[in-house]
């Protein structure tokens, strides 16, 4: 069993946005959607807790929180466009964390993730990762909702140069 840890890259500033947006999510899930389901559930807020405290680093607190917003409604749009589909989870939620996850790999191409093995801690490459999300992605929804992770996902490899501060892209300001 695979299991993920952290990145290699430790965040300048604290998450705050991201424990934020995890405890909301898991909350209003369970609320509105007690069937949903929670494998996926889980594997979209592990990802989340990993990639989004760099890409929120990088944005600052109030941009990750309206970049989330912007790459949770595109997801919800593509999910509308593509027809109607069973409501057991919040459309967006996908293709927010895909947006955090395409944005990282912008931004973090070669960065690798700690992941637990039975006996071991090993590094991989951050996009083996990517690739065992979007297999739980598509083992766990039916094939008209992916277009949520799907436009999530190139949202956030589109917008991350409008959302990030540049400033804070420089190893000076990373260093500190």
């Amino acid at each position: 069993m695979l299991f993920p840890l952290r990145d290699v890259i430790p965040p300048r500033t604290a998450p705050v946005a991201t424990w934020a947006l995890i405890g909301f999510t898991i909350v209003a899930q369970l609320a509105l959607f007690p069937r949903a389901h929670l494998v996926l559930l889980a594997a979209n807020m592990i990802a989340l807790r990993i990639f989004g405290e760099n890409v929120e680093d990088q944005m600052g607190h109030g941009r990750f929180l309206g970049f989330c917003v912007v790459c949770g409604a595109t997801a919800a749009l593509a999910l509308t466009w593509a027809g109607p589909f069973p409501r057991l989870e919040m459309p967006g939620t996908s293709g927010a964390v895909a947006g955090v996850m395409g944005a990282y790999f912008v931004m973090f191409f070669h960065s690798r993730v700690l992941v637990r093995l039975p006996l071991v801690i090993v590094e991989v490459p951050a996009i083996v990762f990517l690739a065992l999300w979007a297999l739980v992605q598509v083992l766990g929804s039916r094939p008209a909702a992916l277009y949520g992770p799907a436009s999530g996902l190139l949202a956030g490899a589109a917008l991350i140069r409008w959302f990030r501060r540049p400033e804070r892209a420089r190893w000076e300001w990373r260093e500190g």
